[in-house]
């Protein structure tokens, strides 16, 4: 282990690893936000464990690319079945578009008994929440008091298109942070929806609205506290793919280092910006020998 990752904390990630089927390029990628995310870590110098599932028959691209970035991953790593992925393209005006998701292997995720020891620890944890994710976290939680946990978890709820706000409620009672990616407007009725619920369970809420900014709700002490951010707009030289991903692991590994909420938003909105100059969600560099 080198003196950089000495100083920086382990970090655990529970979210997809799946395909991405560049379709108008014909080229297919190792991706996903958690194995995304867990790349962005690594490169910050954090040891980072992986929670996941890839389909044994099609693994190869993702063995080579946790090989090449040291991120460790458990036994139950390869599934027997199909492997997860999804469809992209890249429009004219560099924003993607995503569509044929296939669950596979991801779809029959169950965490084995010590990965639930691993996450039920003091080790910070993070959940991209698709659907079978959230699922797990609950199956965790259950039966276990939301405040008398040493766990430290954090979870993404992505766009919100699955979630409903009583689901964003449950979920968010097991949370230190969340996060979402809004597609819409600052102003719209569900946001104000979202932050009342996290300021009554007492939580810290990040909403991303692209270009446009950022919303934090920090109701971790007798007041709630909401603070705006502007977006500086960087030209897009490459794509937004990688945005969201991006944002999400700079900001929490700067949270679970310091609870500086503010910086946190800072950080992640640097390497935010830098993700618009990479045609993939990640620079070609990380994918070198994992095609």
């Amino acid at each position: 282990m080198t003196g950089n990752e000495l100083a920086r904390p382990v970090l655990q990630l529970v979210g997809p690893a799946s395909i991405d089927r560049y379709i108008d390029d014909g080229i297919e990628l190792p991706g996903g936000g958690a194995l995304n995310m867990a790349y962005h870590w690594r490169s910050a110098g954090h040891p980072v464990r992986l929670f996941s599932r890839v389909a044994r028959d099609r693994s190869t691209a993702f063995d080579r690319f946790v090989t090449k970035h040291g991120i460790a991953v458990t036994e139950s790593w390869h599934a027997a079945g199909d492997p997860c992925s999804i469809d992209i393209r890249i429009a004219d005006d560099r924003q993607p578009a995503m569509d044929r998701f296939v669950e596979g292997v991801l779809g029959e995720f169950r965490l084995a008994s010590d990965e639930v020891d691993a996450i039920v620890n003091p080790t910070p944890t993070h959940f991209v929440l698709v659907d079978v994710v959230d699922d797990a976290l609950h199956a965790i939680a259950g039966g276990r008091p939301t405040e008398a946990s040493h766990a430290r978890w954090t979870g993404d709820f992505l766009s919100f298109r699955h979630m409903t706000g009583e689901r964003f409620s449950a979920t968010m009672a097991h949370l230190e942070l969340g996060i979402v990616g809004w597609p819409g407007n600052p102003d719209d009725k569900e946001i104000m929806d979202l932050a009342a619920r996290a300021a009554d369970l007492g939580r810290t809420l990040i909403v991303t609205f692209g270009s446009k900014g950022v919303l934090t709700v920090d109701s971790r002490g007798a007041d709630r506290i909401d603070r705006w951010f502007d977006v500086e707009a960087r030209p897009v030289t490459g794509t937004t793919i990688g945005c969201g991903d991006a944002f999400a692991a700079a900001s929490l590994s700067t949270w679970f280092r310091s609870g500086d909420i503010s910086a946190a938003v800072d950080a992640g909105q640097q390497l935010g910006g830098d993700a618009t100059e990479w045609v993939r969600p990640l620079p070609d560099s990380a994918y070198t020998s994992s095609r």
